[in-house]
């Protein structure tokens, strides 16, 4: 999961990264890009009706919640998630219960 979220490659998870993920922002960006790339190519290309307004979208709300979750997941306090701190989260979400 580190690898497919940490978007810029430095072994770590940002909080900006891990809100990309919880809001799907960065998958809003990428498509947003192949749309202005598929545009330039001279083909018309569909739009989702004002899809960029989704790319700055979220209440204050949100972001609270979001970022309450990453402080959660940050055990060690640095403002970061590790793998480390990825596992074990992973490994509480899908801890098998005990019989």
């Amino acid at each position: 999961m580190c690898d497919i979220v940490d978007f810029d490659r430095d072994g770590e998870i940002s909080f900006d990264e891990f809100y990309d993920l919880m809001t799907g922002r960065r998958n809003l960006e990428a498509q947003a890009a192949a749309s202005v790339a598929h545009q330039s190519s001279g083909q018309t290309a569909k739009t989702d009706g004002g899809g960029t307004q989704h790319l700055v979208a979220g209440s204050s709300r949100s972001i609270r919640d979001i970022k309450a979750i990453f402080e959660e997941m940050d055990e060690d306090r640095s403002g970061f998630l590790d793998r480390n701190e990825v596992r074990n989260v992973s490994n509480r979400v899908y801890a098998r219960p005990r019989r």
